[in-house]
């Protein structure tokens, strides 16, 4: 159980000496929240410190502090082995979960109209320009054992595999009799009908008693028109999977490509090790002896029912989708970076909010109408200073800023401030907007009850800045992982609230409080 912590010739301890690593057999479980000291030969320290550049900080010769901040994730570290670095109870696996919801619910959005090129069934440009990044985190996640079943790759692969699509046709051939393999009705009626290959030609047979005999006149024909049902593997169903297979490969190789290219070691180093392990699992299914008799595809078969009904094939298109998909998702260059890398899962819960959202509202009005798009490149996504999800007369925004400078409903009448999530509604003349910031921290608090998990009052002072500082807004919500939730009212329809919004749990929690703000207004 403890083999990691006697064989190795570091020694980890939190910085204020009272907590120690946790082992989970041979992980080593660090808690990000905790700032820990390591110590040992100098060599040695320093080749952790090599692996861990935006984390560790080199205090003396042989001691290196580590700071993880936000950051989750599992890491073969040089010297101390396989380590888990995890963010209050929640790690690699919960950030992998929101990463999976986050491209549900984006992928479900409807397309602006700088989005065509991202859905072409096509390989000849290169993918490098779909934001490669992008792709790479959501195939990372959908080949992992860690994610949910329903939500893995590798059992829709497994079923096309068992049970392919194939296309049955009738072939006709003439086949000497000796060689005749079955008769069919067809074959019956030749022999009824008397038809030899030329009058006069076939093989005498004995038993001219018999019925069959005699209308052959004792003959047999020298051959038959046989009819054959013969399947073909050769279908658009399956040349698109395996056109995804190839793209989901070369997505992968690319990105071990281009890390190559990156200054970080640990960068590099992280990607080489997760793209080698998407690769690995590819080709287990790529290696099937199916695919020697599938073509290439020339189209994409959208109005196939195998392809959107079928189990195995449905999944792989719906895979196919949100992969191409996940260049919506407003990140740019140094959050993609942050994610592949470190993990930050406070970034992550800011999007997840924000998408969360934008389907809490889409439950009370209804499919969005119109999204923002995004300009793309190599690594990074372009991403305009706010992004909107639109439905008539309201729309939900992402980091949209407010300030002096700025006439009508993104006003601020002090300092600028850019609330993480902006809904503005314009249904009832004057606009009503409702502000909402994700926060991934919490306190915890000891009653009768047990431990819960509440909210700081620091980020509820916040939401009273954002409710007082900008014109048009009524109310103002912390949203944070937690199982307290608070609602403080000056009058009916302005105040502050606290939603807890775990993880997991999806938007189930917030579904009544957006609810609750679109109720038509008494002074309407």
């Amino acid at each position: 159980m403890s083999e990691v912590a006697v064989e190795s010739p570091l020694r980890v301890r939190s910085r204020k000496g009272d907590q120690a690593p946790v082992f989970e057999g041979a992980l080593q479980v660090l808690a990000a929240e905790l700032e820990w000291v390591v110590t040992g030969p100098a060599a040695e320290v320093m080749a952790l410190a090599h692996a861990l550049p935006r984390h560790g900080e080199r205090v003396a010769e042989g001691v290196l502090l580590l700071r993880f901040g936000n950051a989750v994730g599992e890491l073969d570290l040089p010297h101390l082995g396989r380590v888990e670095v995890r963010s209050g109870k929640w790690g690699e696996a919960t950030f992998d979960a929101m990463l999976a919801d986050l491209v549900r619910i984006a992928s479900s959005l409807p397309f602006s109209r700088g989005d065509g090129p991202m859905l072409r069934f096509s390989m000849d440009r290169n993918p490098t320009q779909n934001v490669l990044y992008h792709a790479f985190l959501y195939l990372r996640h959908v080949l992992s054992d860690r994610a949910p079943r329903d939500q893995r790759l590798m059992p829709a692969l497994e079923a096309v595999i068992r049970d392919p699509h194939r296309r049955w046709s009738r072939i006709d051939r003439r086949v000497p009799i000796e060689a005749m393999t079955h008769a069919g009705p067809s074959t019956v009626a030749q022999l009824l009908a008397g038809r030899l290959d030329r009058p006069g030609a076939g093989t005498r047979v004995g038993g001219g008693g018999r019925r069959l005999m005699n209308r052959l006149g004792g003959q047999l024909p020298v051959s038959v028109v046989e009819s054959q049902v013969r399947s073909d593997l050769d279908t658009p169903e399956n040349r698109f999977v395996r056109r995804f297979l190839e793209e989901a490969a070369r997505t992968v190789a690319l990105v071990m490509k281009a890390a190559e290219g990156e200054r970080s070691e640990a960068f590099r180093a992280r990607v080489r090790a997760e793209a080698a392990d998407c690769a690995e699992r590819l080709e287990q299914v790529r290696r099937a002896p199916l695919w020697r008799e599938v073509g290439e595809a020339g189209h994409l078969p959208s109005g196939s029912t195998v392809l959107r009904q079928r189990r195995g094939y449905r999944d792989v298109f719906g895979h196919w989708v949100r992969m191409r998909r996940t260049a919506q998702l407003p990140l740019d260059d140094r959050a993609l970076q942050s994610l592949v890398e470190a993990k930050d899962i406070a970034t992550l819960y800011e999007l997840w909010c924000y998408f969360q959202t934008v389907e809490a509202v889409s439950e009370v009005l209804g499919p969005p109408l119109r999204k923002g798009s995004f300009a793309v490149s190599e690594f990074e996504l372009g991403v305009n200073r706010e992004y909107w999800v639109e439905w008539d007369d309201v729309r939900v925004g992402y980091n949209v800023p407010h300030s002096r400078g700025r006439r009508g409903i993104r006003r601020s009448y002090s300092v600028p401030l850019r609330p993480d999530i902006v809904l503005e509604d314009r249904r009832f003349g004057a606009p009503r907007v409702h502000l909402l910031d994700a926060k991934f921290r919490l306190q915890r608090k000891v009653s009768e009850d047990g431990t819960k998990r509440s909210f700081k009052p620091a980020d509820v002072h916040k939401m009273h800045a954002y409710r007082d500082g900008i014109v048009h807004a009524r109310t103002a919500w912390v949203l944070y992982p937690g199982d307290e939730d608070a609602w403080w009212e000056l009058e009916p329809g302005f105040g502050v609230g606290v939603v807890g919004l775990v993880p997991g749990a999806g938007a189930t929690r917030l579904a009544s409080p957006i609810q609750a703000l679109f109720v038509p207004p008494s002074d309407s």
